[in-house]
């Protein structure tokens, strides 16, 4: 088979529009020696600057057939300007400068910016004016141009893949195909020869099964003469094959040696490559296990020991035992009755399947009594209502609770803030009664009532109340008032078991529902409550992803990590993002980080048709949300922010998080802390770690730990506001060294007051 090619680096379109060049296609080439053609004989120097002429020839084709104008062959292809593309391949050069020949113009009007002609590797220049220039033979300018590194050839292109709009092409009188008058190498004329040597490129290695079709690939290989290539394949088996994309099937296993055979005009060259063939080898399957957990409480399953003896990336599916099922390397899933469960994990390489079988215990949830608090001792006044408080009460186990009040004049009440006004002046025994559905407990407190005085206060608690989940909503109780003109105290119950004070206040509800705010109003001798109604919808739902398709690498020395946020499904407007409220953490955690601000919106990164907003984080801030992570892995992160007006929005999404390499990151929580806190770090190899705590002045004030044996992986020590001898350490900053396989780390902690 007989082939066209220059050189793949800005894709196949070249080689491929060179198989069925038109007969109207024209001709430019660069001589090295001065002699005003093309051969052999043109050789890059290697002891220093080679000038190149750049020729074109718009009246003959390189077969010497007649040129014409390819939409109308009346029109002569004249030339008023040009411009031209180089590659280096296999080296780099130090380009220019550039003397134009071609006489159309004393007047430079071609712009090339800087970076057109400074860049190692693709060089772009031209020149333009008024004049017109018959068709012929013409010598259109001189380039110097010296190796800088390597053994580069340079190869005349279309256009620079950086700068897309950099072309090689000429202004002509004829229409050309796109009717700009402009003709461009590779859509509108396709011969043109660089100079360098011809290197066959076979691609690979490759890997294939027996009886699996190998697709070679020697469209990398480098033509700078651009002229007809014939490609000889030996594939190692005693099999052969022609052209650039051949495909062949072995059928046997072991390691073969092909060769890819080029022949040019001006020379031929021979390259290689590996094929593997490799035997049908199921993956094997690593459950894990056996695992262990309680009733609706999540378990880890984690597969990620499973392999693949072909290297064959894998896919992973749990059957959990209960009906239920998941994906991935490793996952979570959550048991409702107790049991044991076989679970099965199976993955595949996308042609063969392996399975493994585990074992889930799910133990019942223990049962503990509910803690009942009923609140006072109470006071108030005959004929005005008293407020009860039972949300100090709780269940250790998380269970719905029922209230039942016992006002001990024989009233009663089954509300967590009940209001009641006692007739008489008296002491009165209350008893709060609650129950989580099967154990019960019981708190008493007392409630002195005094003389009646005068008017109660008139609470009103506003709303209704709409919001959006995870983000602060403000309710507003300054409707309130007292007849007697007397100072209010505040007090919310937000009704998702959180309470507040104050006038006006913001709180955030974690999860999307309908809940009824209770405000109640003192005035020092009587209470008044009113309920709102607060409607929490679900965050508009958006999706995150990084610029960089690596994840977030904590060592890089980039100062920013940027990640790009867009509407789902239109669900909101990238200009309605509140740029200075985006935040980042870790999913089920409880803090985060802020953007740099300001975030910018516009762009469109992964070309989907959806304005994006770009919200950078610094580094040092990622290494702390994320310094626990002790090895690469996927990380489950959270970004969330405010819209201008329309509440807010969230996404969940996996990212995969490089460590910095070789050092492990100490995070301190908390972080000022008294009297103890955690210390996460994490340590790439095995070895022995110690930890120290200095003051500032430099003086060792305890042992953590002295030489402790611990596995590579993620570890978890106290901290005590404690010195060697047991004393209290005073507030202030102190300096944790922990030393270990990796080398020193210190960080900066702080002891409370």
């Amino acid at each position: 088979m007989r082939f066209t090619g220059s050189v793949l680096a800005v894709g196949s379109l070249l080689l491929l529009l060179s198989t069925a060049a038109p007969a109207h296609a024209q001709y430019m080439y660069l001589d090295a020696n001065g002699d005003g053609i093309h051969d052999e004989t043109d050789q890059l120097r290697t002891d220093g600057p080679t000038t190149l002429d750049i020729w074109i020839n718009t009246a003959t084709n390189r077969d010497g057939s007649q040129a014409a104008c390819n939409v109308d062959g009346a029109t002569p292809l004249t030339v008023n300007s040009w411009e031209i593309v180089l590659h280096a391949v296999g080296g780099t050069f130090e380009w220019g400068p550039l003397e134009n020949v071609l006489p159309i113009s004393t007047l430079r009007v071609t712009f090339a910016d800087p970076s057109d002609t400074t860049d190692p590797y693709f060089y772009h220049n031209g020149w333009g004016g008024y004049s017109i220039v018959e068709p012929g033979l013409h010598h259109l300018a001189r380039l110097k141009v010296k190796i800088a590194s390597g053994d580069p050839a340079v190869v005349i292109e279309p256009y620079n893949p950086l700068e897309p709009a950099d072309l090689t092409s000429f202004g002509t009188m004829c229409y050309a195909l796109d009717l700009d008058n402009t003709y461009k190498l590779g859509y509108d004329w396709f011969d043109a020869d660089g100079i360098g040597k011809l290197a066959a490129n076979p691609g690979g290695p490759y890997r294939a099964l027996p009886g699996d079709q190998v697709r070679f690939d020697g469209r990398q290989t480098v033509n700078p003469d651009g002229g007809l290539l014939d490609f000889a394949w030996d594939f190692g088996d005693g099999a052969t094959g022609t052209g650039p994309t051949p495909v062949h099937a072995y059928a046997a296993e072991g390691e073969y040696l092909v060769s890819l055979t080029v022949i040019g005009g001006y020379g031929r060259d021979t390259g290689y490559t590996v094929v593997s063939v490799l035997p049908r080898t199921a993956p094997i399957a690593h459950a894990g296990g056996p695992y262990f957990g309680r009733v609706a409480s999540s378990v880890f399953f984690d597969g990620r020991g499973s392999t693949d003896p072909n290297g064959d990336p894998l896919t992973y599916y749990w059957n959990f035992g209960d009906t239920g099922a998941s994906t991935g390397g490793y996952t979570y899933h959550t048991y409702y009755v107790d049991g044991v469960y076989t679970v099965t994990l199976s993955v595949s390489d996308g042609a063969l399947t392996g399975n493994d079988v585990t074992t889930a215990r799910i133990d019942p949830r223990p049962q503990h009594p509910p803690v009942a608090v009923a609140g006072g001792p109470y006071t108030g006044n005959a004929g005005s209502t008293i407020r009860f408080d039972g949300s100090g009460s709780s269940d250790p186990d998380g269970d719905m609770l029922r209230y039942h009040w016992i006002f001990g004049d024989g009233a009663e009440s089954q509300l967590l803030f009940p209001q009641h006004a006692y007739k008489l002046v008296g002491e009165y025994e209350v008893i709060l009664e609650i129950s989580d559905g099967s154990l019960t407990a019981s708190d008493v407190t007392a409630a002195t009532v005094g003389p009646a005085v005068g008017s109660a206060p008139i609470a009103s608690a506003g709303g209704p109340y709409n919001g959006t989940a995870r983000r602060p909503l403000r309710l507003d109780g300054s409707g309130s008032t007292d007849p007697d003109g007397s100072r209010l105290g505040f007090s919310w119950y937000y009704g998702d078991g959180e309470k507040g004070t104050g006038k006006i206040v913001d709180h955030a509800y974690a999860h999307p529902g309908t809940y009824t705010a209770t405000l109640t109003v003192w005035d020092g001798a009587s209470e008044s409550s009113d309920r709102a109604q607060v409607t929490i919808a679900a965050a508009a739902q958006a999706r995150v992803f990084t610029r960089n398709e690596g994840g977030i690498a904590l060592g890089s020395s980039e100062p920013h990590e940027v990640l790009l946020i867009e509407p789902v499904n239109g669900s909101f407007a990238s200009t309605d993002v509140d740029v200075v409220s985006i935040t980042l953490s870790c999913a089920g955690s409880g803090g985060g980080i802020r953007a740099v601000v300001p975030a910018t919106i516009g762009g469109d990164a992964d070309r989907n048709g959806i304005e994006e907003v770009a919200a950078a984080f610094r580094r040092e801030d990622l290494q702390r949300l994320l310094g626990h992570v002790a090895k690469p892995t996927s990380v489950r992160l959270v970004v969330d922010g405010l819209l201008w007006g329309t509440g807010g929005y969230a996404a969940t999404f996996e990212c995969a998080v490089v460590p910095a390499s070789g050092r492990f990151a100490p995070v301190v929580r908390p972080n000022p802390f008294n009297p103890q806190a955690t210390v996460t770090f994490a340590t790439s190899k095995d070895g022995r770690v110690s930890a120290h705590l200095f003051n500032m002045g430099g003086r060792l004030v305890r042992t953590v730990m002295r030489d402790a044996p611990m596995d590579a992986g993620s570890h978890v020590v106290s901290l005590d506001a404690r010195g060697d001898h047991g004393e209290s350490l005073p507030s202030g900053i102190y300096f944790l060294r922990i030393l270990g396989p990796d080398g020193p780390v210190t960080t900066r902690v702080a002891v409370a007051k």
